[in-house]
């Protein structure tokens, strides 16, 4: 239980982080307005985020869509073997086709992909509990819309600076023998 809590507080610091970069790539500063045009910004199938971080997390990003209309969506998974998204019958594993295809082609909540039709302009963070093969766990995919203000470079730095070290200070610390 308590690494639960613990892996919960290492990642949502991390989203945080990441949401609060974005917003400063995307706009300035901004009101709060909640509406936003999804019905959720967070899929956490792996159950990562406790209700008081989902709701906090949500309005900001609904506030984000509404101000700046770029959609931000947080997808977790438990595995990136048996999370049973499928294309042409087959589960998708590896983490960059994953990533794209929920980004373009998973309909989520009634609406197939992530950004506005026509601007392209969403950005999508996937996280994995479990490392896939090539020991990765996370990946942002970024709508060809915001590529001029989250460039690969820029998401590759996010996570590097971010996810990654947080990642891997919540491994370092099982492994340890703190449980």
């Amino acid at each position: 239980m308590y690494d639960l809590v613990l892996a919960n507080k290492l990642f949502l610091s991390s989203i945080l982080i990441v949401i609060l970069i974005s917003s400063v790539f995307l706009q300035s500063s901004f009101s709060y307005l909640p509406d936003g045009t999804r019905p959720q910004y967070i899929y956490d199938n792996a159950n990562l985020i406790s209700e008081q971080y989902r709701q906090l997390i949500d309005r900001y990003l609904r506030n984000m869509d509404t101000q700046t209309s770029a959609e931000i969506v947080i997808y977790t998974i438990p595995s990136f073997i048996g999370h049973g998204i499928k294309k042409d019958g087959q589960e998708i594993q590896d983490r960059d086709s994953l990533t794209n295809y929920i980004f373009n082609g998973v309909t989520l909540d009634g609406i197939k992909g992530i950004g506005k039709k026509g601007k392209d302009n969403g950005v999508l963070l996937l996280y994995s509990l479990k490392r896939d093969a090539g020991g990765g766990s996370m990946r942002l995919e970024v709508g060809r819309g915001l590529e001029g203000n989250i460039t690969d470079g820029t998401a590759g730095a996010i996570l590097d600076s971010y996810l990654v070290p947080t990642r891997q200070e919540y491994e370092n610390y099982w492994k340890s023998g703190s449980s």
